[in-house]
Order: C-alpha cells, then structure tokens, then sequence
C-alpha cells in the first residue's frame, strides 16, 4: 500500500472505474479533473490530520503522539473515501455550471457516499507504519553492454527498511533500446527510515517484476545486462503496523 502523503495518490484511471466517461464530462463542462484530485486529496489529509491530532490529545494509543500522516497508510477504505470526496467536488462544479439536476444528483450521491466511507474507515482504523517509507522517484539510467534485447522497458524502484518492509512502487523510468544493451539504474534521494531498494522491470507498465534477489545496499546501482527475471512481481507496498482510533488502538495480528 501505498502512504496518504505519496504522490500520484489518487489518478484518473482510478475513477475512471466509478464513471466511465469522467474525461469526455470533464472536457464538456469544462472542469479541471486534476484540480479536483488535487483538492480532494488534500482535504482527506487535512481530516486525517486531524483525527490524528485528537486520537494524540485524548492519549489513546501508546506512541500515537509521535505518528503524523507521514505515517499513515492509503488503505483501501482510505482510498475509497478520497475517490468518492473528488467525485462529490467534480459533480458539484458541474451542477454549478448549468444547475443540471442529473449532476445535483450525483453530487448528493457521492456526498453520501463520501460521507459512509469516512465513517466505516474510522471505524476500522487509521492503519500507520513506524518505519514509513516514501515512494521513490524516477530511477536513473545509463546504457551500458549487455544482452537485454531490443524493446521498450519499465523500471522502478521501491525502498526497503530494516524490517523488510517495502514502499509502494516508485515513479515508472521508460528505456527504449534499439539493439541489445544493458542499462545502470539508480535510486537516488532515499527517505530516513531506508536500509536498501528493490529494482522491479516489466515490459508493460501495470506489471513490474523484482530483479534482484536481495535488497540492494542504498547509493549501489543496479545493472540490467540480461533478459528480465519474471518470477517475483510486485504486490503491494507497507501494510499497517497497528490502527490508531480516538478510543482504542489495536495491533496487527
């Protein structure tokens, strides 16, 4: 899972599986759709935020006073909430545009909506990490000899720490290679709490396999000489550690 504070939190491919035609309705009305992921985004942080701040003055949890949303898990009832927050604030800008009644509609929906996702994901938990690890950014690359064959690539990295813990997937690198060659690859900028990286490749975008066997030591680069490793794909960045409520906070397992 990915952290509340990463980048690329939200996208429009995510709710493109809420409303299908979202791009041509944002072209027709005229609605900036990346302003509102924006938007949406940073008011489900600023609440959760705040839920935060209560659960450390009430002083329910053991260490809650020290967890941020730095530290805080994007869990799947998360991100339904956030999805359905900027769906409610791109059908409200609609209706304001023509008072149509087919987009009041929607609005009411995804406000309702929005509002049933707050209370079921504080009721199961703001889910946190102690050891967060931020999503990295682009690798970089050098071409260098080597066997991997001609064809257009993917790459990104992913932080480890020292519980073997690993990030989301960092920011897709592309390398279009018109013959054999090889490529260096670096992670550079790692967060506090890194003790290594990951390197994941693919020949598409949405699939990216791990290709080395253990966690590269931080500031080493990666050299992909050969054809890529298939067997290990990504799954899944940190999962929470434990879940803080303004009542009681409980420990994974």
């Amino acid at each position: 899972m990915a952290l509340l504070t990463d980048s690329d939190l939200i996208t429009v491919r995510d709710l493109l599986a809420w409303e299908s035609d979202l791009l041509e309705t944002a072209d027709r009305e005229r609605v900036e759709l990346e302003t509102k992921i924006d938007l949406g985004t940073a008011e489900i942080r600023t609440e959760v935020e705040a839920e935060l701040d209560k659960i450390s003055r009430n002083g329910t949890g053991g260490g809650a006073s020290a967890v941020s949303i730095a530290n805080t898990v994007a869990t799947p009832s998360l991100l339904r909430w956030a999805q359905s927050r900027i769906l409610e604030l791109f059908c409200f800008e609609c209706y304001g545009h023509q008072m149509n009644d087919r987009f009041r509609m929607k609005f009411e929906h995804y406000r309702k909506q929005a509002e049933a996702a707050r209370r079921d994901y504080l009721l199961r938990g703001i889910g946190v990490v102690d050891l967060p690890l931020s999503k990295p950014a682009a690798l970089t690359s050098m071409p260098c000899p080597g066997s991997l064959p001609a064809g257009v690539y993917y790459f990104a990295a992913a932080w480890t720490n020292g519980r073997g813990q690993q990030s989301s997937l960092g920011t897709l690198a592309t390398a279009t290679l018109d013959s054999a060659a090889g490529l260096v690859l670096e992670a550079m900028n790692a967060p506090a709490n890194a003790s290594g990286w990951n390197i994941f490749a693919g020949n598409t975008p949405d699939l990216l396999y791990r290709q080395n066997p253990a966690p590269l030591a931080l500031g080493s680069p990666w050299t992909q000489t050969g054809v890529l490793n298939l067997s290990a794909p990504f799954l899944s960045g940190q999962t929470p550690d434990r879940y803080l409520r303004p009542q009681r906070i409980f420990q994974r397992g």
